[in-house]
């Protein structure tokens, strides 16, 4: 039984997941920043005590979206293995630069459930139309932790 579970790509998360998306994002834009500011030494762009700031500033994002991408996977991990396969249906999209949204209805145990979900725009989110069915995953004790299960594979 267990491997016919289909498993998550941590790249997928990495790339449709907005949150995780930014996870790698900002601290990945501190460390240009800071890399750009604080070299070569002495050049007075900031002074030590502003590099410092900045160096610590990076390290920090980096452990902070590092603890919410190993989180977010997990959790997507735990949802795969351990959520509940129901049909659904796209009633919305909208995409604006690099992000999206996307609106999707589905039932579960005889109630109607909407989730409105941030997705990092890739070919895979843009291709999704209202109206069009789609395959969610959703982790039954709390239904609004849903996911269209595709877009993580």
């Amino acid at each position: 039984m267990g491997a016919n579970i289909p498993r998550p790509s941590f790249l997928r998360l990495l790339w449709v997941d907005y949150t995780a998306f930014l996870a790698v994002a900002f601290p990945a834009a501190m460390w240009i920043i800071t890399l750009v500011w604080i070299t070569p030494p002495g050049t007075g762009m900031v002074s030590p005590l502003g590099a410092q700031i900045l160096l610590f500033g990076s390290v920090f994002m980096t452990v902070l979206g590092g603890a919410l991408i190993v989180w977010r996977f997990l959790w997507l991990r735990r949802l795969f293995r351990e959520g509940v396969t129901v049909s659904g249906k796209v009633i919305r999209t909208s995409f604006s630069g690099d992000r999206g949204e996307v609106s999707f209805v589905f039932a579960l145990e005889g109630q109607i459930y909407q989730v409105e979900t941030l997705l990092h725009r890739d070919q895979r989110a843009r291709l999704l139309q209202p109206g069009q069915d789609v395959v969610v995953l959703v982790d039954a004790k709390k239904p609004a932790s849903a996911i269209l299960r595709d877009l993580y594979l």
